[in-house]
């Protein structure tokens, strides 16, 4: 990654952004259904609190981009992870079903707009790169969401390794919950975006993902 502040660096940096603003939505909808968020906010205290309003010009370390970027990355997934799993100790499954729809809420709305601009020219690779732009996968140099095939009516990609299981694990909480999740808003932003069908499949430690017309 560059050491100059550059599109890259915006471009990661509002995928943070959109992961702490479905968090904070995510709190308002548990709020929203009786749950009392009183015994989360030590995590705030602990990595800091979302801050989905962030400018980046002015709170990033230009002699570390990378590192203050890398940092942002596991603020913002510990302190997810650990919200989550403690109110699913307290409450719960419908705490994860309630944020997965928080999740789904997002990706209809996002599918929607970048129709509404005319983003997607109707090619499944080009569905896969408008979802990457939206969802945190690590650092660039992961290099997560390589295309292994690619057809007219289905496209297929991997990841070798989860970039989130660490994060859960270091809350003692199990990282299908963020598969979860991340399967609504998968799902939500390719059926919102082209009546495209999704799927995910985890074979030998490999997670292999599609899509189809």
């Amino acid at each position: 990654m560059s050491r100059f502040l550059g599109p890259i660096h915006h471009w990661l940096h509002s995928k943070i952004l959109l992961q702490e603003r479905i968090e904070t939505s995510v709190e308002a909808r548990l709020l929203e259904s009786g749950i009392d968020l009183g015994s989360i906010k030590h995590w705030d205290e602990e990595y800091g609190p979302a801050n989905p309003d962030e400018q980046l010009e002015g709170a990033i370390d230009t002699q570390n981009i990378h590192g203050w970027l890398q940092k942002r990355i596991q603020m913002a997934e510990t302190r997810f992870a650990g919200k989550i799993t403690e109110l699913k100790a307290l409450h719960g499954d419908k705490v994860v079903e309630i944020a997965s729809s928080v999740y789904e809420n997002y990706a209809n709305t996002i599918a929607i707009q970048l129709n509404e601009n005319e983003m997607w020219d109707g090619n499944l690779d080009s569905a896969h790169k408008l979802l990457h732009n939206q969802i945190l996968e690590g650092m660039p140099c992961d290099q997560a969401g390589a295309i292994t095939l690619n057809e007219q009516d289905m496209l297929e990609w991997k990841s070798d390794r989860c970039l989130h299981k660490a994060y859960w694990e270091q809350v003692s909480g199990d990282a299908k919950d963020h598969h979860q999740m991340r399967d609504a808003f998968n799902r939500a932003f390719f059926e919102t975006l082209g009546n495209l069908k999704y799927g995910r499949v985890v074979e030998s430690g490999v997670t292999y993902y599609q899509i189809n017309r």
